[in-house]
Formats: C-alpha cells, structure tokens, sequence
C-alpha cells in the first residue's frame, strides 16, 4: 500500500466511521500533483493533518482557532528523553510532551487518534 492508497484508506474510515464528528476529508497535493498529506475537517471547526513519509509520520490535530489548543502525535527524532522514543505525544501544546499510545502502524495509529479527537469533541 503506497502512502496515496493509506491515506484513502483512512479518508473512508474517517467519513465512515467517525461520521457523528468529521465533516469532510480530501488529500493535499505537492505542485507535482503527489500526495502531501490528508486533512480531516471535523465538525465544530478543527482539523486534523495527518502525513506519512516512508516510515516517517506526523498526526497533527489543530485546534488553536477554538482553544488554543493542539495535539500531535508524531516520530521526529527529537525528545530523547521519552521512553517511547522517537514516537512522542505533543499534548495541548509544542512544549508538552509525553510518551506515544499509538500503534506505530498509520492505519492504527491514525484510527486510535480518531477514537482520541471523538472522545475529546463529543
């Protein structure tokens, strides 16, 4: 499955089955037409960016626009000092950082955020 197919894979399951708070999904594009990512519109305003490379991802759920507010999970490799290294949780903010809960796997990973942010909105 190449990162396109991934990210239709996850299209259709957030529009499926987390219908009650996301509003619309499409994938984001390069200037050479590839894919760069997949943004999620949720219902009351946020979104979320979700983007894989290689083995390389960032969850990025935006809701600085409602409270000032983001949530990210992502495996740049910084914050060492985390025991789940390099996967890291950004909590609320940049600055607050925690170990990681999700599957390494974007398929899951990205599905449990989503059980994350519903949790969260409703």
């Amino acid at each position: 499955m190449d990162e396109e197919d991934i990210y239709l894979f996850l299209k259709e399951i957030a529009l499926t089955k987390f219908s009650t708070i996301v509003k619309d999904g499409f994938i984001t594009r390069g200037t050479l037409g590839t894919p760069m990512g997949l943004r999620i519109l949720f219902c009351e305003g946020s979104f979320l960016e979700v983007r894989i490379s290689g083995r390389k991802y960032s969850y990025h759920w935006e809701r600085r626009m409602i409270d000032n507010t983001i949530f990210r999970h992502d495996n740049a490799p910084h914050h060492k000092d985390i025991a789940t290294y390099p996967e890291h949780f950004h909590f609320e903010s940049d600055n607050n950082v925690k170990e990681c809960e999700l599957s390494p796997d974007p398929k899951i990973g990205v599905i449990e955020f989503l059980g994350f942010i519903k949790d969260r909105i409703e």
